[in-house]
This record gives C-alpha cells, structure tokens and sequence, in this order.
C-alpha cells in the first residue's frame, strides 16, 4: 500500500510541476506580442483622447456614447421614441464610450474603416441631426485630421 501510495504522489508531483508541452521561448515571444499590441493600442488611444476625441465629443457622441447630451425637445410625443431608436442603432454599429478601441462589429481597423468611409461619404453625423445641430457638422479641416489618425493607425495596426 505504502509503495502505491509513494507511486501516486511521484505521479501527481511530476503533473504539477511539470511544463507539459509548453516550451518557454514561445510563451515568451507571444507574452511580447501581446505586450505591444496592447502597448500600440494605448498610444493610439492616447492619441486619440488628444486630438479626434474632442471633435467626436461635439459631432458623435450623442448618438455613439453612452453621454448623450438630450435636446430640449426629447421628451416631445413621439421625438423621444425615435430619438431613442436612432441611438440604440447608432450604438448597435459603434461605441466610443470608452474611447480607443471602440466597441463596433469587429477589429479597431474594421471600426477605423468603417469611420473613414462614413465622414468621407458625409453620412456622418446624418444631416437631419445637423439641422437641428449645426455645430455637429465635420469641416474640411476635421475630416483631414480624423482621416489622417486613422491612415496612421491603420498603417500601425499592420506592422
């Protein structure tokens, strides 16, 4: 009984100590990936509180954040309902509540994409929110600075 017993625990001491079939250079390599992607993505996150935050606070966030700013007239018979509808779809495609990367339907270069696509087409913000919301509307300027974070970040996000 003693000699199964010496047995059993030389046989669980070795699971428990052993690596398996980990082999430490790779667990490291990866540890470091991992490293600076999440490195990256804090630095395009920096940069992004800097200097495309702001502009997305007036022109986005309403619609794309949990700190929508309710207009006046939200709590009008039917308003607030579609108010509420155009919010829940606005965030059912991206979130910049909790800034860089976003909450969307995939990868941040999925949502940087997306983004660029709708302020180039001027789909965003939507024009019937800019005539009740004029100082929502991107300028030229705007859209350059925006288009050229996400070029950077795109071109980062490959590396």
């Amino acid at each position: 009984m003693k000699k199964a017993l010496i047995i059993l625990m030389a046989i669980y001491s070795g699971n428990i100590f052993s690596h398996g079939s980990e082999k430490h250079d790779e667990l490291e390599t990866k540890k470091q990936k991992e490293k600076n992607d999440n490195s990256l993505i804090i630095n395009l996150g920096e940069e992004y509180k800097g200097q495309i935050k702001p502009i997305f606070a007036r022109s986005c966030f309403d619609c794309h954040s949990q700190k929508t700013n309710y207009p006046w007239y939200y709590n009008l018979p039917y308003i607030k309902d579609m108010i509420d509808k155009d919010i829940s779809d606005a965030l059912s495609h991206i979130d910049f509540t909790n800034d860089f990367p976003f909450v969307g339907h995939g990868t941040p270069q999925s949502d940087l994409t997306y983004i660029k696509k709708s302020i180039n087409e001027f789909r965003m913000p939507p024009k019937s929110y800019q005539y009740l919301h004029p100082s929502a509307k991107l300028s030229e300027k705007e859209i350059e600075i925006i288009n050229s974070w996400i070029e950077s970040a795109m071109k980062r996000l490959k590396d």
